[in-house]
């Protein structure tokens, strides 16, 4: 629950007392004088007008006010004794012990909503939500040029020492914007702003460069927005999808026919033929046949300058099968003629 609300000089005399006067749970302010306290609920004292003292004074936990002046209240908190509440006692929304101990005990900091910091020689324990209302940080100072400090997010405890068990989860949650749902890692702005990724021990398992390369096994950079492994690939179920392009500069009604390809495969691979998309630059049309080892596969293809994509049915290949392509019946001098064929890899 949050914490309860506090105004300055919350203070005025009883006009109407509880009845009956020690266990009664309403009364009456001077009136317009209601407005000087703290929207409820919160802890009040109520004592005569002397000091008070454990003997004539009582805690109060103020839960209404209103209609106007009128208070509802609950009797004898923080162990203090419900005593005769009469006309002519202050009633005050003063600092009482509750005050103290819901900012010690850290169970209500996971609400607090207000920009600031928090400094703490000791652990500072939080039950429940750490939110930020509006965005927030959470940050360590480093002065400019020391670059020697780290901010550690980990689970605690267990007799094994400070980096003994839990686990750390990372949620994108769905925002109203066009990073919906992202989690963004963001190394420091330097050469060396390496992201390293540690399981047990002291070793960097694997990392992503500030080259933009990633190394899986090892610490070298294999450049630029390339991978890097170190030990073999061992893959399930792994699917992907290549293009192998044949492409003629100039008049092709000379030509019938194409260089061809072999299909190499390694170990328990499976490759078949997807789709094929084809276009010429210019001229009226140009027939393609697709041939595997001299035969036909699917029907001949009318190529024109306008891009078209025809499937092939998932056809199986064997390792080193020839592909090759077959022209015929150009039409208008067609040129620049592109031909792709489409091969769907699995392991």
């Amino acid at each position: 629950m949050p914490f309860d609300a506090h105004k300055n000089l919350a203070i005025t005399a009883i006009t109407v007392a509880p009845e009956p006067a020690t266990t009664g749970n309403q009364l009456s302010v001077t009136t317009g004088e209601g407005v000087r306290f703290p929207t409820p609920p919160f802890n009040a004292t109520v004592w005569p007008k002397e000091l008070p003292s454990p003997a004539n004074a009582e805690i109060i936990r103020v839960t209404a006010i209103g209609p106007a002046d009128v208070f509802t209240f609950v009797r004898g908190q923080e162990n203090s004794s419900a005593r005769s509440i009469v006309v002519g006692d202050l009633i005050v929304a003063s600092i009482t012990a509750k005050s103290l101990t819901d900012i010690e005990s850290g169970v209500n900091f996971p609400l607090i909503t207000t920009p600031g910091s928090v400094t703490a020689g000791a652990d500072v324990v939080l039950t429940g939500l750490l939110r930020f209302t509006g965005g927030g940080d959470i940050c360590t100072f480093t002065p400019d040029g020391a670059d020697n400090q780290f901010l550690s997010l980990r689970p605690y405890g267990g007799t094994g020492g400070a980096l003994r068990g839990g686990t750390i989860v990372l949620f994108g949650n769905e925002y109203a914007s066009a990073e919906a749902g992202t989690i963004r890692v963001v190394a420091g702005q330097v050469p060396t702003g390496n992201i390293d990724f540690y399981v047990g021990g002291s070793a960097v398992k694997n990392r992503m460069h500030a080259s933009g390369g990633f190394s899986i096994g090892n610490t070298t950079d294999p450049g630029a927005n390339n991978l890097g492994v170190v030990g073999n690939v061992v893959a399930a179920n792994l699917k992907w999808r290549q293009g192998h392009t044949w492409a003629l500069i100039g008049d092709v009604t000379t030509l019938t026919a194409m260089p061809s390809m072999r299909v190499q495969m390694i170990g328990t691979q499976t490759v078949k033929l997807a789709a094929i998309t084809t276009q010429i630059a210019s001229g009226t049309s140009v027939g393609v046949q697709l041939l595997r080892n001299g035969i036909a596969v699917g029907g001949v293809i009318t190529v024109t300058p306008t891009f078209a994509e025809a499937a092939l049915g998932n056809i199986a290949l064997a390792h080193n099968d020839a592909l090759r392509l077959q022209l015929s019946a150009p039409v208008g001098v067609p040129s620049g003629l592109s031909v792709t064929v489409q091969l769907d890899h699995s392991v």
